[in-house]
C-alpha cells in the first residue's frame, strides 16, 4: 500500500513538473505572441499581394472559368464570376470578385504567417530551455519547502527541549 502511494506521488510530480515546464517555456518564449505577430504580418502581406496582382490571378483563372476570352474581358468576366455574378443579376460584380481575392489572400496569409510565427517559437535554444528548467526547479524547491516547513519548525522545537534536559 506504501509502495501505491509513493508511485502516486511520483507520478503526480513528474505531471507537475511536466506542467509547470510547458508554462515555464511558453512564458520565457512568448510563443502566443509570436504566433499572433506572424498572423498579423502574414494577413498584411497576402491581403495587399492579392490587391495588387488581381488582374494577374484572374489571368491564372480565365482559362478555367471564362473559357474563349482574353485580356480585359477575361479579367472582368472571372472578377464578376468570382464576385457571384454580374450586379445586375444579383451578384457583387467585378468588385465582389476583388474583394474575393483579397480574403482568400488575406487568409491565406494569416494560416501562413501564424505557421512560420509558430515555427519560429518552437525553436527554443538551449539557454531557454536551460532557463525554464531552472525555473520549474526553483518553483518545486519552494513549493516542497512550503511542505516542510512546519516539520522543520516542530523539529526544532523538539530539539530545544531535549536539548533544555540536558
Amino acid at each position: 500500500m506504501c509502495l501505491l502511494l509513493y508511485i502516486f506521488h511520483l507520478t503526480d510530480c513528474v505531471k507537475r513538473f511536466t506542467e509547470n515546464y510547458k508554462k515555464a517555456i511558453n512564458g520565457i518564449s512568448g510563443r502566443f505572441v509570436k504566433t499572433l505577430m506572424g498572423g498579423f504580418i502574414g494577413t498584411a502581406i497576402l491581403a495587399v499581394a492579392a490587391a495588387f496582382f488581381t488582374p494577374a490571378i484572374a489571368m491564372f483563372l480565365a482559362p478555367i472559368l471564362a473559357p474563349g476570352l482574353s485580356g480585359a474581358a477575361a479579367v472582368s468576366a472571372v472578377l464578376a464570376f468570382l464576385g457571384g455574378g454580374a450586379i445586375a443579376v444579383g451578384g457583387f460584380g467585378m468588385a465582389g470578385g476583388f474583394a474575393v481575392l483579397v480574403a482568400g489572400g488575406a487568409i491565406l496569409g494569416g494560416s501562413a504567417g501564424a505557421t512560420v510565427g509558430t515555427l519560429f517559437a518552437q525553436s527554443p535554444d538551449i539557454a531557454l530551455t536551460q532557463a525554464a528548467k531552472l525555473e520549474v526547479v526553483m518553483k518545486e524547491i519552494i513549493f516542497i519547502q512550503k511542505d516542510n516547513i512546519p516539520k522543520f519548525s516542530s523539529l526544532q522545537k523538539r530539539q530545544e527541549y531535549l536539548c533544555q534536559d540536558l
